[in-house]
């Protein structure tokens, strides 16, 4: 889970981002999902929206979570 929140797993200390803002799963298949959950800002996949939604995450994807931006790499 990534979120405001100090028991997150990756914990962002900025206003712009939700308590308990989105998470990462492994699905059954070996692919992993990102899923916004609910955040008041949403989730950006590859520039693209998530309010409540979810996307299958691919390697070199980026991410934006308020200022934060990542990219989604598996080792």
């Amino acid at each position: 889970m990534i979120g405001r929140s100090k028991d997150a797993g990756v914990p962002l200390l900025s206003r712009k981002v939700s308590r308990v803002q989105c998470l990462i799963a492994l699905q059954r298949d070996g692919s992993y999902i990102l899923v916004d959950l609910h955040s008041t800002n949403g989730t950006r996949v590859n520039d693209r929206l998530l309010l409540g939604k979810e996307a299958v995450l691919q390697v070199y994807d980026r991410i934006a979570i308020g200022d934060a931006q990542f990219i989604f790499k598996m080792l």
